[in-house]
């Protein structure tokens, strides 16, 4: 087992250390076990700073580095390409440790990330060269200037282009604090002597049919403040409102922050925040606080804060005791929308007769009452992954809401098929 000097991570990628993604990709060329490791260790060669091979912690900041080996390579069986979602969970419960873990089956891959390694960005770029045919990326052999700080740097760019917004936030957030104070708070059953209730993942992926992403940006050209991003947003949202009533009235959307960084500097780590948006039954109101919540400059102050907080309150804790949790049920819903970028530009697929191309993402759940979707889009076709807790959500209901969310519009929509898996783990 080769190491070396490893990297100082950032207290959001010690955050996100010890949660799994897992995502289902094919059909693709098939490779062997020693190709798949061949092409991770590939990837190692531009140095820690690409993140593969970085060993990740939720209590250090200093990250080992390490060569991958055997142990990268998952040896059971590969994906079930009639039940990706089944895949997709069973590699949530991988035995293996290492923090990117790879198998193959006929012509599709799982892999499943430790999300500390990274965000969506450092994910599919080593999917990309995990599926290239020669095995190589371009984005592992770059030069780069890697950005230093990241985190500090980006919350201070947005406090000099957003100052009016924070200023507002700040007023807010002292508002609200002095209203809680006025009265009396829930108070739950133990405290935070309470047990975390175990979780039963679920997830359901779906696939529109092949234009439904030709149709959203049509509408969205017919709206100046639209993109196809918020009008997808808002069909997801109704739909599940509508099957779910449990759904709570605002949402999270996960941002991207690169976008603050200096130009021409790179970071290959987690750099997304979520911001809130209420999730209007109107669809103007809610394609305006869409782009407003995605714009908004507070993100990356916010998300500092919590982190910062967190840390804090993780020191000064009793170790012995147990966090305390919420009894409410309402879901929260939790959107990763991947679908501005089409996947086929990013993965090379193969044909392989009636196999549908798939991109299939079971993402980690923090708590019970949390709904995630990732949304990705093949070709013009828009794909969707729900991950949630079996003891809260009706799987059914979230396969109906999806089905009817991912519905076209054209005349001939009662025929467009919506194909919907479920795996469920114990």
């Amino acid at each position: 087992m080769k190491r070396s000097t490893g990297i100082r991570a950032t207290l959001l990628d010690m955050r996100m250390a010890g949660t799994y993604v897992s995502v289902v990709v094919g059909p693709v060329a098939e490779v062997t076990d020693d190709e798949l490791l061949n092409r991770l260790q590939h990837m190692t060669s531009g140095g820690p700073e690409y993140r593969i091979g970085i060993l990740p912690s939720s209590s250090k900041r200093q990250w080992a580095y390490q060569i991958p080996d055997e142990g990268w390579v998952h040896t059971g069986t590969g994906a079930d390409t009639h039940d990706v979602a089944a895949s997709a969970l069973e590699a949530l419960e991988w035995r293996e440790t290492a923090p990117v873990v790879a198998a193959r089956g006929r012509d599709h891959l799982t892999i499943r990330f430790d999300h500390g390694i990274g965000d969506a960005f450092v994910m599919y770029s080593v999917i990309g060269a995990l599926c290239a045919l020669d095995g190589r990326s371009p984005v592992f052999e770059e030069s780069q200037r890697w950005a230093w700080s990241p985190l500090s740097r980006t919350v201070m760019k947005s406090v000099l282009v957003g100052r009016r917004q924070y200023l507002e936030a700040v007023r807010s957030t002292i508002g609200a604090a002095f209203r809680r104070g006025r009265r009396p708070g829930p108070v739950g059953p133990g405290g935070d002597t309470d047990r975390l209730p175990e979780m039963r993942s679920t997830v359901v992926f779906a696939r529109s049919g092949d234009q439904l992403w030709t149709e959203l940006r049509e509408a969205a050209g017919r709206h100046a403040a639209a993109t196809p991003s918020a009008l997808l947003c808002y069909r997801l949202s109704s739909a599940l409102r509508q099957h779910l009533p449990a759904i709570d009235d605002q949402l999270k959307v996960i941002v991207n922050m690169r976008r603050y960084l200096p130009k021409g500097e790179s970071f290959y780590g987690n750099m997304n925040a979520a911001a809130t948006l209420a999730a209007s039954s109107d669809q103007d109101e809610f394609v305006a606080g869409y782009v407003a919540a995605v714009r908004d400059n507070t993100t990356p102050g916010r998300l500092a804060a919590s982190v910062v907080k967190a840390r804090i309150t993780t020191a000064i804790s009793n170790p012995g005791k147990q966090r305390a949790i919420s009894t409410d049920n309402t879901i929260t819903l939790v959107v990763s929308d991947i679908s501005r970028g089409d996947m086929s530009e990013v993965i090379h697929y193969v044909d392989s007769g009636s196999v549908p191309r798939t991109f299939c993402v079971a993402l980690p759940l923090s708590r019970p009452n949390q709904m995630s979707l990732l949304i990705a889009r093949v070709g013009a076709e828009v794909q969707v992954t729900a991950t949630f807790d079996a003891g809260l959500v009706d799987a059914d209901a979230v396969r109906a809401a999806l089905a009817h969310a991912l519905r076209d519009s054209q005349p001939d929509a009662a025929v467009t098929e919506v194909r919907t898996t479920e795996g469920i783990g114990e």
